[in-house]
């Protein structure tokens, strides 16, 4: 009993972490809107081959086998590899008589419900020849940098962690290639040489970070250098690869840069609801279309639920069981039960694990989460199949004084569009910054500052940011930000 009473304290504080760092955040799980964020790199030039651009997006759900890329008439593309729902690099090759000039960039993913389509107007440029040198870095996303990786005695046998690409100008010329690493908190860590030699007028060489002539390190002694010898890893940071072209006389004649951010967090994901963990038993739960929640900080996730047969009580039982549903290569990290999967019966258990996949310096990894269970229950609400898909706290965003009292409410929708009656539990966010009863009577704190009313309804929350004013303060020249408009449905506005 004591055990399952921390347990379900580390699964409520998990929950508040959760909801706080969306609010902190405005994480991307938020967004349903497709943008394209970053195309690396933006540029190419007429007759360049093999070729990888990487595009990068938010709210996007790239998916291998399904997601296409269209960069305008002269370029090819030979293949997608997708690395997440919200990455992805493209192989193309540039037709030798391409036009030079900025060409839409497209990308398609087919789904159930149609093509999901996003363009970047001009988002990738063809490069007139015979201009000045130039330098393009692409470097390969990755959580985890593992020093195991690296063979000291071989450059060869260390991972693609970048490419860099050079165009030379019109001249015949030897040109030397810098790149240089440094963490946003660790400095300077270390710098790689290659010489290029008699680049001929107009060519293009490309490197890779294993092919460069030798690497120097900055300080054996750096933080970085120690953290890595003493955990395996490269230590946590936003890292910068900074590149530099040098002519015969050591004068830099072009640079670009670009960055990655190291995580180093290889973590099982943290299940919040619905269920139980598989030692305790399966709680029941009144909807056929569950929303699954859970904590992880993974690029993508993979989602399967088994349904658990007679007298099978534990993890490795389950888990070889044929998956009931299967999802794979998404970025939120919650989970609505599809209606066009196939209906959960009442009465019968069914089991749900998260695998996290992270991109390390060796491939990919899968982490599994551990199992959790729950039994569907025969009620009114699993015959009619309800439940809320939808929710907004009105209004979004308020100003109240201190210590007077302003009333919340929600409108919420189900997965037909049909408005439901809810009531929901109230929390503030911090606590001290007032307080919130169960009919959302918000009552300001005695501080003037910003917080978040919340609204949490079987595991679906929204909120309102509040500022709480002091009538008697002086006038400040600030401007707050805004709790970002949602593309919920226009009925919930």
């Amino acid at each position: 009993m004591y055990l399952n009473s921390i347990n379900v304290h580390f699964r409520v504080f998990l929950r508040n972490i959760l909801i706080l760092i969306s609010i902190l955040l405005y994480s991307s799980e938020r967004i349903s809107a497709q943008i394209i964020t970053s195309i690396e790199p933006s540029g190419v030039f007429p007759g360049e081959q093999h070729a990888t651009i990487k595009i990068s997006g938010m709210g996007t759900n790239f998916t291998p086998g399904k997601t296409i890329v269209d960069l305008g008439p002269y370029i090819t593309v030979t293949s997608v590899v997708v690395q997440s729902s919200a990455t992805l690099q493209a192989i193309v090759n540039v037709s030798p008589t391409a036009l030079a000039g900025n060409y839409n960039v497209t990308v398609t993913t087919k789904t159930a419900s149609g093509n999901k389509i996003v363009v970047q107007p001009g988002g990738i440029t063809i490069v007139a020849l015979g201009g000045p040198v130039r330098a393009t870095i692409l470097v390969n996303p990755v959580q985890t940098i593992k020093l195991a990786d690296f063979n000291p005695t071989s450059i060869a046998d260390a991972p693609l962690l970048f490419t860099v690409t050079v165009y030379n100008n019109n001249l015949l010329q030897n040109l030397t290639l810098v790149v240089t690493l440094s963490g946003q908190n660790l400095g300077l860590i270390a710098t790689g040489t290659k010489k290029l030699n008699n680049m001929a007028p107009n060519a293009v060489a490309t490197v890779d970070d294993r092919q460069f002539d030798k690497y120097t390190v900055a300080n054996i002694n750096a933080p970085a250098i120690q953290g890595a010898i003493k955990t395996g890893n490269i230590p946590s940071d936003v890292y910068t690869y900074n590149v530099q072209v040098l002519n015969d006389s050591g004068r830099v004649i072009t640079s670009t840069s670009g960055t990655n951010t190291i995580t180093d967090q290889e973590n099982k994901p943290e299940l919040m609801n619905p269920g139980n963990p598989i030692f305790s038993d399966p709680p029941l739960v009144n909807t056929r279309f569950p929303v699954f929640q859970w904590f992880s900080k993974a690029n993508s996730f993979s989602f399967n639920l088994f349904e658990v047969k007679p007298g099978q009580k534990s993890g490795p039982e389950i888990i070889i069981n044929r998956p009931f549903y299967v999802q794979s290569y998404f970025n939120n990290t919650t989970l609505i039960y599809p209606q066009e999967a196939a209906m959960l019966e009442e009465g019968h258990t069914y089991a749900w694990q998260i695998i996290a996949n992270y991109t390390t310096s060796a491939g990919s990894v899968g982490i599994p989460s551990d199992l959790f269970w729950f039994t569907v229950a025969v009620t009114p609400y699993t015959k009619k199949t309800q439940t809320v898909s939808e929710m907004r706290v009105v209004p979004g965003q308020t100003s109240v004084a201190i210590g007077k009292t302003y009333k919340f409410t929600v409108k919420s929708l189900d997965l037909q569009n049909d408005t439901l009656q809810i009531k929901p539990e109230w929390t503030v966010v911090p606590e001290e910054g007032g307080n919130i009863d169960s009919l959302g009577n918000f009552t300001a704190g005695i501080h003037a500052r910003s917080v978040a009313v919340i609204a949490t309804y079987k595991g679906i929350s929204d909120y309102s940011t509040v500022d709480i004013t002091d009538p008697n303060a002086k006038p400040e020249n600030t401007v707050r930000p805004k709790k970002p408009d949602s593309d919920f449905n226009p009925r919930l506005k």
